[in-house]
């Protein structure tokens, strides 16, 4: 019983299937976070597996690192799960874009650390699938660029066939997504690239605090959902921040930048978030491999890495594959 090791407090927010309150460790004095979820409604919920999410909570207790959320215990009764994570007590991003946009120098550092923790999950082959500013958490009000990725209730480990349930915010879907639950069977599978969908919206309301699309268009325009950079908000963004961000919202998932291309982006260049081991040092490292493996394909494009050149060496793996 999860009240024998807490004492639980006041309540912190609630949504559809769910609420999370404040409580302390009564052994350690440790504050924590404890999501409650109501086990009945969570089943009502298309995709959503209680079994499942047990499973993948004891993988995500394996995480470790300082841009993820820490896991540290799941409890349950007949009616209720309770997740217990550590506790931050900066808000959400989403309250904080909402009252203004990032400057470009501390969206870099908070794109950077979102990519780190995106990074460690795609390196054990676990899908978020439903990365948004809702689940992204400001560690501390003393540095809104320090921020950590949250909320794992529909996380998935990849398999050889890929994902296929629909499951997410929809604002947030890939299109790929979008057409797994159109087709009349559901068909389609999808995977990483459904992440770094999410995160390039992300990125364009960090940087201006608006939305790329409405839910609409994207569901009328999946094939190659429209946005731009008209907005007034956009005039002293740089062409590299836009840069990035289109190749993130690339409609063809095979042609969408990867964690690690979107990492070594020049947009990034320069970037060091040194409160972590795996932070900028590794981020470095990770730019410079990029770089080496596709020098060959983009020297005359002035240097390795960019958005543009990693999307257009991507194209052309695709159509040498297509067209043997």
């Amino acid at each position: 019983n999860v009240f024998d090791y807490y004492t639980v407090g006041d309540e912190l927010g609630r949504g559809a299937y769910a609420r999370v309150h404040k409580a302390v460790n009564r052994q350690s004095g440790e504050t924590v976070a404890i999501k409650f979820i109501d086990k009945r409604r969570f089943k009502l919920v298309p995709g959503f597996d209680v079994d499942g999410l047990l499973r993948e909570a004891e993988v995500l207790k394996k995480l470790h690192s300082p841009y993820i959320i820490t896991l540290h215990d799941v409890f349950q009764t007949d009616d209720e799960l309770a997740i217990v994570t550590e506790y931050v007590s900066g808000g959400e991003l989403y309250y904080r874009v909402a009252k203004r946009p990032y400057s470009e120098p501390d969206a870099k550092k908070l794109m950077m650390r979102l990519f780190l923790a995106v990074r460690h999950l795609h390196d054990r082959n676990i899908v978020h699938r439903d990365i948004k500013p809702e689940n992204i958490l400001i560690a501390s009000p003393a540095d809104d660029t320090m921020v950590k990725l949250a909320d794992f209730g529909v996380a998935k480990t990849l398999g050889y066939d890929g994902l296929k349930t629909y499951v997410g915010s929809p604002l947030y879907f890939a299109p790929e997504v979008l057409r797994r639950k159109n087709t009349v069977h559901g068909l389609g599978r999808y995977g990483m690239g459904a992440d770094m969908w999410s995160l390039g919206v992300v990125m364009y309301i960090v940087l201006s605090s608006l939305p790329p699309f409405d839910d609409a268009t994207l569901a009328r325009h999946m094939e190659n959902v429209p946005f731009d950079f008209s907005h007034k908000r956009w005039r002293g963004v740089s062409e590299d921040a836009k840069d990035l961000i289109r190749g993130m919202l690339n409609s063809d998932e095979n042609a969408r930048l990867t964690i690690k291309e979107a990492m070594a982006h020049r947009w990034l260049s320069g970037v060091v978030v040194d409160d972590a081991a795996d932070g900028g040092a590794a981020a470095a490292a990770l730019r410079a491999a990029t770089a080496a493996t596709t020098a060959g394909d983009d020297a005359d494009e002035g240097g390795a890495g960019g958005g543009a050149a990693a999307t257009e060496v991507k194209k052309a793996k695709k159509a040498k594959k297509e067209k043997k």
